[in-house]
């Protein structure tokens, strides 16, 4: 616990600047005061049919939030603006591309038009929960071997301390998911599984209810292997040269933006998670520990919400 306080308290001391942070709320205010009011992403970039739009306007909704942030803190002197460097832009641009496919492209479609047909919603939200694999996973290691900008696979492959520096924050993050449990907003959202009618799925195939629970929360506990790489990662790591450390911030910004079709107080609470997990992949070079401590949030959140919904 100590040690985790420690690395908070230090990153703080070191890269703190009040107007900068008081900026980048205001601006994190606005955009998610504006998604909530208007459900800008459930109704109206979810809603276009037209792959290629979709495509587009989630390339904007995700790195523009990334790219303002930078520009405030640019404004305020953290680091030396790195908007002339063209290979800043060719990370940016490949970067927001690849989350952009990934959450635009409906992959379940795909595999069910040129290989399986996928009748039911619960295999369909397992293929989409795979589609980071070959979307995000792949194109990111493919892209840190060819630039040679690997930094262990953007913490992947870091040396990992083991699972103590993190049990603390994992117990914590047990108790948030407890207390966030009896918010309205993600009673009504959590357990996904049940979301997508897996008792259909048994019905049809005579599988049990065991099985299709595993059967569900594995890939869904996997696509957050996506997320850390993607975020704690890649957008660390291979910005960490332009950006400092101060690098945390954009990212747990554009991370609140990818929860904003989640309860709003999932997409709050993610602005502190991303940024304390960020540090500490900074910290420790590696984002093992994150993915253990997102899984365990994730799964924590599908049982109390079960818990919520049987009791």
């Amino acid at each position: 616990m100590k040690s985790i306080f420690k690395v908070l308290s230090n990153y703080f001391t070191s890269y703190f600047h009040l107007q900068a942070y008081l900026s980048i709320g205001f601006f994190l205010t606005v955009l998610i005061s504006l998604n909530y009011y208007f459900n800008v992403e459930d109704d109206y970039i979810d809603a276009i049919e037209n792959g290629t739009l979709r495509f587009g306007l989630m390339f904007l909704f995700q790195a523009i939030p990334y790219l303002v942030t930078i520009l405030i803190l640019t404004h305020y002197k953290c680091f030396k603006s790195p908007f002339k460097s063209k290979k800043f832009w060719l990370l940016i641009g490949f970067g927001f591309s690849i989350l952009a496919l990934d959450r635009a492209i409906d992959f379940s479609h795909l595999i069910q038009t040129y290989f399986i047909d996928l009748n039911y919603s619960y295999t369909r939200k397992i293929a989409n929960f795979s589609s980071g694999f070959i979307l995000i996973i792949l194109p990111l290691i493919a892209f840190a071997l060819l630039t040679k900008d690997q930094h262990r696979i953007y913490g992947l492959l870091g040396k990992f301390n083991g699972i103590r520096p993190y049990a603390f924050l994992l117990f914590g993050s047990f108790i948030c998911v407890f207390i966030g449990g009896f918010f309205s907003d993600i009673q009504s959202y959590y357990p996904i599984y049940l979301q997508n009618n897996p008792n259909y799925f048994q019905q049809k195939t005579g599988v049990s209810n065991l099985t299709s629970i595993l059967l569900y929360e594995i890939p869904y506990a996997l696509s957050f292997v996506t997320v850390e790489l993607f975020f704690r990662g890649f957008l660390l790591f291979a910005f960490i040269k332009y950006l400092g450390k101060y690098a945390v911030l954009p990212m747990a910004v554009t991370y609140c933006v990818l929860h904003f079709g989640k309860p709003m107080t999932e997409s709050i609470s993610s602005i502190f998670g991303g940024t304390i997990l960020g540090i500490i992949a900074l910290k420790h070079k590696n984002i093992r520990g994150g993915i253990l401590i997102h899984v365990g949030m994730a799964w924590s959140m599908e049982i109390i919400g079960y818990l919520h919904k049987v009791l």
